[in-house]
């Protein structure tokens, strides 16, 4: 059993963002509060839980709700369907670079071995194990491909939907090729998410426009297990992209986009990397991989970009990637996502990439 004061420690240096990425968990910034949907009441569907950076308090504003008798090691086992306290605990030590010893009476850093100029965890060869054997989780999306169809068919006829999409660079083709959808009833465009066998796993919907309405809403999101996909893997096998040199990216329309230009193209949706998606790397197994995150994919406001960044070439070294095998593309000027970028500067960009050892030594969290 592990002391409930090592627990408290443990809580106190998880990083929330990094946490909810994890588990997959929709959620929107809020100044000092991350809000999202609460996990402890049935039937809900607001982001009413909001959850505090720093005190990693919770409070639900939904009326009849139980969380105040919670803390956020119950929120990892209700959001992660974690059955036992230990492991839930566990799973967020390692999250906080924390390690317990054998009693449960004592936490400390993990101990870093360097290679390469690279940190790399003691626990490396055990990582790569874990990721060899991760299996799918229990799936939750209720929706079937007679739901996408439908919602393929709305979009034909919501003109204000096809003029956004137009906007965004995306032409009839693309909507036809990556099966775009709407749903009338949320007023959201939808983006199947299929596996590399082409299996539906998740969709992510859209908001498209705003309102007085919307601006408490998120404006992604996502039904399934998004975290056991690489949006756009499918997509580029089909059109036979080269899957021996591919770029990791965020959001699904940069993915869309950069395979318009005719890179092979997959997006985390998140700045975080899943352990399911390394083995998806894993099992591709590319000569090279770029990652070209947004320029506000931010962890801590003074690094714009770079954390989440120096986190996936951290996760790729350890699950096995040489270093030599990763680069990093830094978007310059007024570009904050990758689909922003014109054809002809994204190559350049893409030319002017560097190493991806190059970048960690130049950030990498002092």
């Amino acid at each position: 059993m592990i002391n409930w004061k090592i627990e408290k420690e443990i809580i106190k240096n998880i990083d929330l963002t990094m946490l909810l990425d994890e588990l997959g968990v929709d959620y929107r910034n809020s100044g000092e509060y991350i809000r999202t949907v609460c996990v402890f009441h049935e039937n809900a569907s607001k982001f009413n839980l909001a959850l505090n950076r720093n005190k990693k308090s919770m409070i639900c504003f939904s009326h009849h709700c139980e969380q105040h008798e919670y803390n956020l090691t119950d929120f990892v086992m209700k959001a992660g369907n974690i059955k036992e306290r230990k492991e839930a605990i566990e799973f967020m030590a390692k999250l906080a670079g924390l390690e317990i010893d054998n009693k449960g009476w004592n936490v400390k850093p993990i101990q870093y071995n360097r290679k390469k100029g690279l940190m790399f965890k003691e626990s490396a060869i055990a990582y790569r194990r874990n990721i060899s054997n991760i299996l799918p989780g229990e799936n939750k999306l209720y929706l079937k491909e007679s739901d996408i169809r439908k919602y393929h068919s709305n979009l034909k006829e919501k003109k204000s939907a096809i003029r956004y999409l137009e906007s965004r660079g995306l032409n009839e083709d693309d909507m036809e090729d990556y099966y775009l959808g709407f749903d009338c009833e949320e007023e959201r465009i939808v983006f199947p998410i299929y596996n590399e066998n082409g299996k539906l796993k998740a969709v992510s919907k859209r908001i498209f426009y705003n309102t007085d309405e919307n601006e408490f809403k998120p404006k992604y999101k996502c039904l399934g297990n998004k975290s056991e996909c690489l949006y756009g893997y499918y997509h580029l096998m089909q059109k036979g992209l080269d899957t021996n040199n591919v770029i990791l990216v965020e959001g699904t329309f940069d993915a869309i986009m950069l395979q318009k230009y005719g890179y092979s193209a997959m997006a985390l949706m998140g700045c975080a990397m899943s352990n399911y998606q390394l083995k998806i790397l894993k099992e591709m197994n590319p000569d090279h991989i770029t990652l070209c995150l947004d320029n506000d994919s931010v962890i801590n406001e003074d690094d714009a970009g770079k954390e989440g960044t120096l986190k996936c070439i951290n996760n790729l070294s350890k699950a096995g990637f040489d270093l030599e095998q990763i680069s990093v593309i830094q978007l310059k000027g007024n570009y904050q996502d990758p689909d922003e970028v014109p054809a002809t500067e994204f190559t350049q960009f893409y030319e002017r990439r560097i190493k991806g050892i190059d970048y960690y030594l130049m950030n990498q969290v002092r």
